[in-house]
């Protein structure tokens, strides 16, 4: 049987228009228009001026108005979109001809993929009312539109059910922790007043956009007559305070419209594309099959699903739910993107991971618990933190850092899925643990300064170039930097480490050394016998002296064992080639200077 994940509300706070009538009632007492005939186009009364309706959303911006030309009423929009709502521009449709027609003008920035077009269907054309969320940290920007839609008369309309909505990709956005993302919040609902429709749009937008707000007009004008009980019975669901709108998944309302021949098929078949869109399915799915080859067990457990198009929801399932412990809504709106035959092994996947995820925090849990104990100060400061919840996270905490030299970059993961109380335990166990491993780094440094000493006295250049740091703490450094990069060739996180526990002047000569010692390691051979050259020829001598660069010499000294004189050592080529150039690009830039000045010198001499 198949495992449906729960399935949370779109938004707790949404009321959404409970009624346009009575809401309509509110707002007519401000337009001072007359009553209206509710038959289209009787020419009993005059008809009514717009009525323009205030935006929702931010306030940034530039204004901009945007009415559909006499004979056409508003239906919907055109939506550019990414990671935010770049642009938009209304969608019309005429009377005479029934169709969607597209504004020549977009509002926004020159940004975002589209047109996604979010329009009211055929045989309710007449876009009433509209609910609109708003978000951002700073500049607050459109993110949702919700489309409530009827007929195109002038009397009033009862209308519960949204029949088109827009999402943008920064809805569901989470940081590490469980927050949103997007903090601050404007949202609001707003319904033309009754007899009128919406016949264009106004609001603000600058790069992106910014508010948006209705223009209601007068719907005689339009002379569209739509029979009042034709409505779409597809895509209805129920939303939070007992209203009603599409009851399944906008991607299903799209299937399910598409095989009834709906008009609507190709708005929410629109829709669904840029649900797709704004999830990167493709690159969990990457992001799963790169799980399963790392660890066998995701392997086997995806090839249960006999499917392949099951294996791809398992393998996207996977990259949803890496590293996390509990349903939310992100994953219920990945799996809803889905097509049916996948969302089974979606399915499949996130309950095997998660389930595995739990084990693996437990599995911590109780390794920390034995670390806590091991001494008597991890005891104290556990201790400490009284309540049993903290207690737990402070032994997790302990066993993610326990032997790394740095914090794993799971870290945000593990501690996103503890609750707060057991964040605030892992947060002090990591604290504690980074102190103490900084203070172990740094006495482990001062125990490489003999070292160092004696590998610099082995080289005169090494000699040189401590001297030339620039006080008693940078010489230090560089000592340390010497026994550090000892018969290596590349940084790594060890050396690094290692670093970091140094005072600041310390670092400028520990750079120094690990940069010397990187570069004649890995031509050590060479730099010995060309030093040696360098020893018996006055004109190598020479050359190696006339730069104080400690990097020239090294230079100058590689090159010698590679083109000097065979009977003290060297190779003894005559010509460059692949070999010895790769060498000198693999050079600092001054020990590339150097190499080449003692080619020239070497290859203009016979031995």
């Amino acid at each position: 049987m198949m495992v449906m994940l729960t399935v949370k509300s779109i938004r707790q706070r949404f009321h959404g228009p409970l009624c346009v009538l009575a809401m309509a009632v509110a707002l007519l007492s401000s337009v001072n228009s007359q009553t209206a005939d509710s038959t289209l186009g009787s020419g009993r009364d005059s008809l009514r001026p717009d009525v323009q309706l205030p935006a929702i959303g931010g306030g940034g911006g530039s204004p901009f108005t945007a009415r559909c030309p006499q004979g056409e009423i508003l239906t919907g929009f055109d939506i550019w979109a990414g990671d935010w709502t770049d642009a938009v521009s209304p969608v019309c449709i005429s009377s005479k001809k029934g169709q969607y027609k597209a504004y020549p003008q977009r509002f926004g920035g020159p940004g975002g993929k589209g047109p996604f077009r979010t329009v009211c269907p055929e045989n309710t054309p007449a876009l009433l009312s509209m609910y609109l969320v708003a978000r951002g940290r700073n500049d607050i920007t459109v993110e949702e539109i919700y489309l409530y839609c009827g007929q195109a008369v002038t009397a009033p309309q009862q209308v519960s059910k949204y029949s088109a909505r827009f999402k943008g990709a920064s809805t569901y956005n989470y940081d590490g922790y469980g927050n949103t993302a997007y903090p601050k919040e404007i949202d609001g609902t707003q319904s033309c007043p009754t007899g009128l429709v919406a016949v264009g749009m106004s609001g603000r937008t600058g790069e992106l956009v910014d508010a948006i707000g209705l223009i209601c007009g007068d719907p005689r004008t339009f002379g569209i007559t739509v029979d009042a009980n034709a409505v779409d019975a597809g895509a209805r669901v129920r939303l939070p305070g007992g209203s009603t709108g599409p009851s399944i998944p906008i991607c299903e309302a799209a299937r399910q419209a598409k095989a009834r021949n709906s008009p609507a098929a190709p708005g929410l078949q629109n829709q669904c594309d840029f649900e797709r869109a704004s999830l990167d399915l493709e690159g969990l799915r990457l992001k799963g099959i790169e799980i399963t080859m790392n660890e066998p067990e995701y392997k086997e457990a995806m090839l249960l699903q006999r499917e392949i198009t099951s294996q791809i929801g398992f393998q996207i399932g996977l990259g949803a739910a890496d590293g996390q412990t509990q349903l939310g809504p992100g994953k219920q709106r990945i799996h809803d993107a889905l097509p049916p035959e996948a969302q089974e092994g979606f399915n499949a996947a996130v309950t095997y991971s998660l389930l595995r995820n739990r084990r693996k925090i437990d599995d911590l849990a109780a390794k920390g618990f034995l670390l806590s104990t091991g001494s008597p100060l991890t005891t104290s400061l556990r201790n400490k933190l009284g309540e049993n919840k903290a207690r737990r996270g402070f032994d997790i905490g302990l066993a993610v850092v326990e032997g790394n030299g740095a914090l794993p970059p799971e870290i945000a993961k593990i501690r996103g899925n503890l609750t707060p109380e057991e964040q605030k335990g892992f947060d002090a166990a990591i604290s504690f643990s980074a102190t103490r491993d900084k203070e172990r780094t740094a006495d482990a440094a001062g125990d490489l300064v003999p070292r160092g000493k004696i590998l610099t006295s082995e080289d005169p250049l090494a000699v040189e170039y401590r001297r030339q740091q620039p006080n008693a703490e940078a010489q230090r450094g560089f000592e340390i930097g010497m026994a550090a990069a000892e018969g290596q060739t590349l940084p790594g996180p060890g050396k690094d480490k290692i670093r970091g526990s140094l005072r600041v002047s310390e670092q400028v000569g520990f750079d120094a050394a690990v940069a010397f010692s990187l570069e004649r390691n890995r031509n050590a051979d060479l730099a010995k016998v060309g030093g040696y050259i360098a020893s018996k020829d006055k004109d190598v001598s020479n050359l190696r002296k006339s730069e104080n660069d400690v990097f020239f010499r090294l230079g100058v000294d590689i090159a010698s064992g590679i083109f000097g004189d065979r009977k003290l050592g060297a190779k003894g080529n005559t010509q460059t080639g692949p070999g010895s150039l790769k060498i000198r690009d693999s050079l600092s830039p001054a020990g590339q200077r150097g190499f080449n000045a003692a080619v020239t010198l070497h290859l203009s001499k016979k031995y």
